[in-house]
């Protein structure tokens, strides 16, 4: 919770030089005069729809600055930052001296600043009141000595608590961080005075986490930005990291809250910042390889949160925005699209999203089977893979009731019913049976590794089976088409028709299609979906008819979707390195 930047001071000139640099924060505005710590805010108001209860959660900032034997660090703990006279004054002191002078401004009861500061900083904070309607903030100065040629670097910090995450109804939960800096909401300066005393420890770290991949001369420069940079969304995304309830109510029966070896709380993710969905796990079964490398046990914990909510039940019927038919919210057995919207209440009202019969969707359960052998094989937590058993079983048994003619491979309805929600598919479809065949594939695996011979044949056989039905019935030589309906992009070729085959290769299963025809199609992918779109310079576009123009079925088969794009190269090198 905290940000820290360092400023860099030149003297070019042929004399020493005095330079000052000074950092300010706005608090809080008041509604009403309250006697609180500055910088807590306890009127951040969340009310439940009925209107009758309110919430006021504590929050607090803190601005510092690092000190050392060349620095003066200064600061005025509480002022008027609404006020044109507190501006005027804090800044022809700080243009005249360099320095900061609190004297003149609101009465504060104490503050950390001094000229030998603890841990070799200061960080701002005390007690002040405000005056309706205006804001207060704290501000710190650095004023250093830069000789003649010479630099100086000038460490400044913002920090923040606040450690209760509240949604829309109600329900909060206590951030990760809380369990080593408290509950109480007043910890900005000690999370600012750790920033300034370790924050060189942790560029180090980072440097030697990232210096084998950016030091590397065989990879690319665009290919280490996305392995790097792109990280960032992990955490910059919405992202929640709890560590229990806030609100007095017990966890619930989520797996992953139960205190275990490597329990690590809930983790959840926006899909996007215009798609306020946690943990959508149609696309979290692409960016999921980042979590179960980095963060393991983030992963199978929100791996966990994803099979209780498989099993639960919520048969209220909702308003679908595609057909303006009802349909229930979420049906047992069905595996979730998401865990929830932060506008409800995330892990307990799961399934936001209602454009489609969510509970129909084709690809998610055998999403849910593939991701759950990819984390054990990863981990190798066996714990996890039992745990995860019984939950495998009902979800393809759930998904095997859409094979409506018996042939082995599940059938698409006519509708969007996978997370290509706007192409629809019919009968056997190289999309989602592929994903089925896969997922039988991993579970015969599962089942062998847990010694359930039985369970095991039976995977075996019907995965046997779906692979003889999806090479009869989609083979066209060259790749797989994209259904069996009658439509007219039934012989598009889909740049993610192998995701299963995929997937079976990084699990170590080893695939579903025989060698030469996933050659072949990836092939077709490359020379079609890749070089006849946006020449060859734009990742794969989703859909390509067999005359080189791109399928406008509907606005996604015509798109180029940044994790298809990627997994299509990942398919490529897994298969062939020669194929491009």
């Amino acid at each position: 919770m905290t940000d820290e930047r360092a400023t860099t001071q030149s003297n070019e000139n042929g004399e020493c030089r005095l330079v000052g640099v000074t950092l300010k924060h706005d608090h809080v505005t008041r509604v009403k005069e309250s006697n609180i710590p500055e910088g807590v805010k306890y009127d951040n108001h969340i009310k439940k729809p009925n209107g009758d209860v309110e919430f006021r959660d504590p929050m607090c900032f803190a601005v510092g600055a690092k000190q050392s034997r060349d620095t003066t660090v200064t600061s005025i703990p509480s002022w008027e930052s609404s006020s044109t006279e507190h501006a005027t004054r804090l800044w022809k002191q700080f243009s005249d001296h360099g320095e900061l002078n609190p004297g003149g401004f609101l009465p504060s009861s104490s503050s950390s600043s001094s000229s030998h500061p603890p841990s070799g900083g200061a960080a701002v904070h005390g007690e002040a009141v405000s005056r309706p309607g205006t804001k207060i903030a704290a501000a710190v100065a650095n004023k250093v000595r830069v000789p003649a040629g010479e630099k100086r670097t000038l460490v400044f910090v913002l920090s923040w608590d606040v450690p209760v995450a509240r949604f829309a109804l109600g329900t909060a939960y206590y951030r990760r961080y809380t369990r080593f800096y408290g509950r109480t909401g007043t910890c900005a300066g000690a999370l600012a005075r750790d920033a300034m005393v370790h924050y060189r420890d942790w560029d180090r770290m980072i440097q030697d986490w990232q210096h084998p991949i950016a030091s590397s001369p065989d990879l690319p420069d665009w290919y280490k930005m996305a392995l790097l940079n792109e990280v960032y969304y992990v955490a910059d995304g919405g992202s929640m990291w709890t560590d229990g309830r806030a609100d007095g109510h017990p966890e619930g029966d989520s797996p992953a809250t139960i205190e275990r070896e490597g329990y690590m709380g809930q983790f959840a993710y926006l899909e996007g910042q215009e798609y306020l969905m946690y943990n959508t796990y149609d696309v979290h079964f692409y960016a999921s390889f980042a979590l179960i490398q980095l963060w393991p046990h983030l992963e199978l914990g929100l791996q966990r949160d994803i099979a209780a909510a498989t099993m639960m039940d919520h048969v209220e019927e909702w308003d679908l925005i595609s057909t303006g038919k009802m349909a229930p919210r979420k049906v047992k057995g069905a595996v979730p699209h998401d865990m929830g919207n932060p506008g409800e209440h995330p892990w307990t009202m799961v399934n936001s999203y209602n454009i489609q019969d969510i509970s129909r969707w084709k690809d998610l359960p055998s999403k849910f089977v593939l991701q759950v052998y990819r984390d054990y094989v990863i981990t190798g937590d066996d714990t996890f893979l039992r745990d995860m058993w019984p939950v495998v079983v009902e979800a393809l048994e759930k998904l095997s009731t859409f094979d409506t003619d018996g042939d082995g491979i599940v059938d698409n309805e006519g509708f969007p019913d996978q997370t290509y929600d706007t192409w629809s598919a019919t009968g056997c479809s190289s999309y989602c049976g592929g994903l089925y065949v896969a997922s039988l594939q991993a579970a015969c695996a599962i089942a062998e590794h847990l010694g359930q011979p039985d369970e095991a044949n039976k995977y075996r056989l019907a995965y046997q089976k779906g692979q003889e039905t999806l090479d009869a019935k989609l083979w066209t030589g060259k790749y797989y088409r994209y259904d069996c309906s009658a439509s007219s992009h039934r012989e598009s070729i889909m740049a993610d028709q192998l995701a299963g085959h995929w997937y079976s290769h990084a699990c170590g299963l080893g695939g579903i299609v025989p060698k030469d025809k996933a050659i072949s199609a990836l092939k077709t992918v490359y020379e079609y979906n890749v070089l006849k779109f946006g020449d060859g310079g734009m990742g794969a576009v989703n859909g390509m008819r067999p005359n080189g123009k791109v399928d406008t079925t509907c606005l996604q088969s015509s798109e180029v979707w940044t994790g298809t794009s990627y997994a299509v190269a990942a398919a490529m090198l897994q298969v062939c390195r020669d194929i491009i």
